[in-house]
C-alpha cells in the first residue's frame, strides 16, 4: 500500500465559514465573468448590458430557447428574435460547490441555481445572491438581479422574492 505524503486537497480539515454571495460585495472573480460573444448570443449580452433580460424566441413556431443558438431547436428555423422577459421565476434545481478549481478555489462554498422563468419556461443557470448556500430551496421564488462585473459585462443573477410558487 502506498501512503499519500501530501494532504488530500479535497479534505477539509478547517472548513471555511459559509459564504453568502451579496449584491454589494463581489462574489466571484472577474475572470469568471468573462463572456464569449458570438453571432448567436450577441443580442442577449447586449440586452444584459442594458439590464434587460431577453430570451430567444422562434418567429415561425413561437418556441422560447436558452441558451441562445443560431437555429430553433424545435423547427430548425433561422428566424429568431429577442423577447424581453420579466426575470421572475422559481429555483428549478441547484447545487452547492464545495471544491472550487482555478479562480474559484478560494470562493467556496457557493451556489449554482437553475431558474425556470415564468413567461417562457426557459431555464437559466446562474447564482442566487444574498442567500447562504444552505438556505437555497427548490421552488423558491426569485427575480433577476444584475451583477455589473465590468463596464462591458452585466451578468444576470437572481435574488429571492417573497411570493410563493404557484402550482
Amino acid at each position: 500500500r502506498h501512503r499519500r505524503s501530501e494532504p488530500d486537497p479535497f479534505e477539509l480539515d478547517d472548513p471555511q465559514p459559509e459564504r453568502v454571495m451579496t449584491a454589494t460585495v463581489p462574489y466571484l472573480p472577474l475572470e469568471v465573468a468573462q463572456v464569449v460573444v458570438d453571432e448567436s448570443n450577441e443580442g442577449f449580452w447586449q440586452a444584459c448590458r442594458e439590464h434587460s433580460l431577453t430570451v430567444q424566441r422562434c418567429v415561425d413556431c413561437g418556441r422560447f430557447q436558452h441558451p441562445p443558438r443560431p437555429v430553433c431547436g424545435a423547427c430548425q428555423s433561422f428566424d429568431l428574435e429577442w423577447a424581453p422577459v420579466s426575470g421572475d421565476g422559481a429555483v428549478y434545481s441547484y447545487t452547492i460547490v464545495h471544491h472550487g478549481l482555478g479562480a474559484l478555489r478560494d470562493n467556496v462554498p457557493f451556489n449554482i441555481v437553475v431558474v425556470e422563468l415564468d413567461e417562457s419556461g426557459t431555464r437559466f443557470v446562474s447564482n442566487l445572491v444574498d442567500t447562504p448556500p444552505t438556505d437555497v430551496a427548490i421552488g423558491e421564488r426569485v427575480s433577476v438581479w444584475w451583477d455589473d462585473a465590468s463596464a462591458d459585462v452585466s451578468v444576470p443573477r437572481f435574488r429571492r422574492t417573497t411570493q410563493a410558487r404557484s402550482t
